[in-house]
């Protein structure tokens, strides 16, 4: 008999399975678990379900994936590294500037923000008002999600990405769904399909190779 876990009705809230709980999961698709485990973000981007479905016994067998000095595994030392290279003002700079050139100032940059992105850049703008008392001021945001490579998992991360702005919509009431940009920023793209395709299924979210 299984015992109750308080987690079991959490929802998961993001990919195709987004609306179904931890444990609704488990019992309508095994494979999409043991895919999950596959991907290097899985587990630093969704640690709740994460330790659930370990919890539940769901991983597969661990594969030797940790170096000789410090036995990080490999994909979080790679994610981890380049995402330090944009705690550079200059390269950070360089990224924004790609995503929108009519930024020339920030109000704050945020690293592993609670909406999943890696990197959330916050900058406004300032008019005066219709009747030249005071100032209007106008709040933009940029989400930006940092892969050291994408490749046929390109369908996931557009998921993920699209769950990021819904999530910092919910938290941030100030900002309009109109004055957020997202991007995903990576330093190779080995994927099938080729990459202009893939830009045009991103849409509106910039797609930017940045080594």
């Amino acid at each position: 008999m299984k015992m109750d876990h308080p987690e079991d009705n959490t929802f998961v809230g993001f990919g195709k399975h987004e609306d179904l709980t931890f444990q609704e999961l488990i019992e309508t698709d095994k494979p999409y678990i043991e895919w999950l485990f596959k991907q290097s973000w899985f587990s630093y981007k969704y640690p709740g379900l994460y330790n659930y479905l370990i919890s539940c016994g769901m991983q597969p067998e661990p594969l030797d994936s940790s170096d000789e000095e410090g036995g990080a595994p490999a994909h979080y030392q790679s994610h981890n590294a380049y995402q330090a290279k944009f705690t550079d003002c200059d390269a950070l700079m360089k990224i924004v500037n790609l995503i929108d050139d009519q930024v020339h100032s920030v109000d704050e940059i945020i690293f592993e923000d609670v909406c999943n992105a890696d990197i959330v850049i916050r900058y406004s703008t300032k008019t005066r008002s219709w009747y030249g008392i005071g100032y209007n001021i106008t709040h933009y945001a940029i989400l930006i999600e940092l892969k050291p490579t994408v490749s046929n998992d390109y369908p996931e991360i557009l998921r993920q990405i699209r769950a990021q702005k819904r999530t910092f919509l919910l938290q941030n009431t100030n900002i309009k769904s109109e004055n957020i940009k997202q991007a995903l920023v990576t330093q190779s793209y080995t994927g099938n399909v080729g990459l202009p395709k893939v830009k045009r299924m991103f849409g509106s979210i910039v797609f930017l190779i940045a080594k």
